[in-house]
């Protein structure tokens, strides 16, 4: 049955879902083929018997030159698309295997150097239908069990490249022992075809194709979190080297680590360089050497542009040592830098490895001023918060932004994720509030109602309940607001909606949590009913015996009851963390006034 299914040959069911699939990539990518074209079915010999035509060969050789146009920046990667959109509508023979992989492979390998260029989903759609043309198996969409049929009439070098190509770009799709199975195949380009192409060695470490195999392996099992075998990480030289020191970093042991980093050879590129320095810095710093983790820092973010983000991990140093002025310039130095980044600029093959490992932040620039904004709102810089803070929010256009956490960055040392466009638009006007601009932070908090707190009524998620939070610290701010402009009528209203068991149902379901993190929730809560208390009792304008002022005087002294300065929020994301402190610091400024 197995023997029968390797060699088993497109038909007519297959054809057609392969024009669909690949004539409306190709219009996305240029327009240049229809989906619609159809194409006569004729009977497809036997790869044994066939080589390949002069047609083939020159189609090969024009597919290769496309390439190497691409990666020298002379070349469209749409009119490679094009060209593969075209062959991929005509009836496959045996004379045309090479070409059409090395296609697949020239795809996967440009979708490394240049992931912005191809239409969303094309280098693994277009991999499943070149499997599917020489299976005839439309149904299966296993890599595995695709691949597996086809492998005993093309176990050559260019297949099992193209199965290490793909397993770098979806680690969880192929089994770790198909890969290490393909070191056993025959060591030749294809069948008629004894040289790979030149553009594979481009910038690559060595040019040798059983190396580059090798680091490819590597890094596809580094991917997967898997182990691998020594001799393989001793042929994939360096680019192993850091891998197998990201590995014990990730771990927590980071002694190993900075030893296998010292046996990295000096000689390696300034990219890789750069990146030996980051990762040496932050094994220092998680060994309490913040000082030398921070002069360490400076190098890599000078060596390397790739770098720029640690200056995120040198701003953390200065945390630690309490130096708030060397903090607040390396924040302000980072947002200054993200503005002007571009990682994706003519980057090597290396570094387009490295980079599946650690992608690039999307939103660095967006990510630096958050940082940056929150920092300086804690340290009562509140003109420069409320730069940053604009900054930002002019940036998100009213939207949310997605985070891709790092695969290679310990969560403490990655940038931390955006928070909501609300939220963010919540900090800014308790920093415009703090620096005595009542109208905008009027401005920024009028989008707030209380109704927009009725959803959050028992969330168990404790994200859902930092969002709550910072709804209700927006709603509380606004009525001070209205007071501090005397608006008082609008504050009063305000005021009693908020005090309307809204507020207290929510204060009884969260002190159900017992960890840190949901006790200072609760804290943020308790000073929030002290300060509603406490603006209701200058609103009523009544005397000493006012009950609301006895009320904020009260949940003021059970406040007594909480550890200070700072909840330490456990099990809470670094976003969420500089959030509520945020909050947490300008609720606790603003209590001074209660007596």
């Amino acid at each position: 049955m197995e023997e029968k299914a390797a060699t088993r040959w497109p038909n007519k069911k297959s054809l057609v879902e392969q024009r669909t699939i690949l004539g409306s990539q190709a219009s996305a990518a240029d327009g240049v083929v229809s989906a619609s074209r159809s194409v006569a079915v004729t009977d497809v010999p036997n790869p044994v018997d066939v080589k390949p035509t002069n047609a083939a060969l020159s189609s090969l050789t024009e597919i290769r030159s496309q390439v190497y146009g691409v990666t020298n920046y002379d070349a469209a990667i749409s009119k490679l698309t094009g060209i593969i959109a075209l062959k991929f509508l005509a009836v496959p023979d045996s004379s045309s295997w090479d070409e059409e992989c090395e296609a697949v492979i020239a795809v996967l390998y440009l979708y490394l150097l240049q992931p912005r260029g191809f239409p969303s989903n094309y280098a693994k759609d277009i991999t499943l239908a070149f499997l599917r043309r020489w299976t005839g198996d439309n149904e299966v969409a296993d890599f595995n069990s695709i691949g597996k049929f086809i492998i005993r009439q093309n176990a050559y070098a260019n297949f099992a490249t193209l199965l290490l190509l793909l397993s770098n770009h979806f680690p969880s799709e192929i089994e770790a022992a198909y890969l290490e199975s393909t070191f056993s195949w025959s060591p030749s380009w294809s069948r008629y075809v004894v040289e790979p192409p030149e553009w594979l060695y481009k910038d690559s470490p060595r040019c040798d194709l059983i190396a580059l195999r090798k680091i490819l392996y590597v890094s596809a099992m580094t991917l997967k979190g898997k182990s691998w075998r020594i001799e393989m990480a001793q042929e994939a030289g360096d680019m192993s080297s850091f891998f197998m020191a990201c590995k014990y970093y990730k771990t927590g042991s980071y002694t190993e680590a900075l030893t296998t980093i010292q046996g990295i050879d000096t000689e390696v590129s300034d990219f890789l360089k750069g990146w030996i320095l980051w990762l040496k810095g932050l094994c220092l710093l998680h060994k309490g050497k913040p000082n030398i983790a921070c002069h360490i820092f400076y190098k890599a973010v000078e060596m390397c542009n790739a770098c720029i983000p640690a200056t995120f991990n040198i701003s953390r140093c200065f945390n630690i040592l309490n130096k708030e002025a060397g903090e607040l310039d390396a924040l302000s130095l980072f947002a200054e830098n993200g503005e002007f980044w571009k990682p994706y600029c003519n980057i090597t093959f290396p570094v387009a490895l490295l980079y599946l490992y650690h992608p690039p932040p999307e939103n660095i620039a967006c990510s630096a001023h958050f940082v940056a904004a929150a920092r300086y709102l804690q340290c009562q810089k509140y003109d420069q918060s409320v730069k940053y803070f604009s900054s930002l929010l002019q940036k998100m256009d009213g939207t949310d932004l997605e985070h891709t956490p790092s695969k290679w960055l310990r969560p403490e040392d990655d940038l931390p994720a955006i928070p909501s466009y609300q939220q963010i638009v919540t900090l800014t006007a308790l920093a415009c509030f703090q620096s005595g601009d009542f109208d905008a932070a009027l401005h920024y908090l009028s989008t707030f109602e209380v109704d927009d707190l009725k959803r959050f009524i028992f969330s168990e998620d404790q994200e859902e309940m930092v969002m709550f939070i910072s709804f209700v610290a927006a709603y509380m701010f606004k009525m001070k607001t209205l007071h501090k402009l005397n608006k008082n009528e609008e504050a009063l209203q305000i005021s009693l909606r908020l005090d309307e068991g809204i507020l207290s149902s929510q204060v009884d379901f969260i002190q159900k949590g017992s960890s840190e993190g949901q006790t200072g929730l609760e804290q943020c809560l308790l000073m929030i009913r002290t300060e509603l208390y406490w603006t209701l009792s200058l609103l009523y304008k009544r005397n000493d015996f006012s009950p609301y002022r006895a009320l904020a005087l009260q949940t003021l002294n059970r406040l007594c009851d909480y550890p200070r300065p700072l909840p330490r929020w456990d099990n809470m994301s670094l976003s969420s963390k500089l959030l509520m402190d945020c909050i947490f610091l300008v609720l606790d400024f603003n209590l001074r006034d209660v007596k």
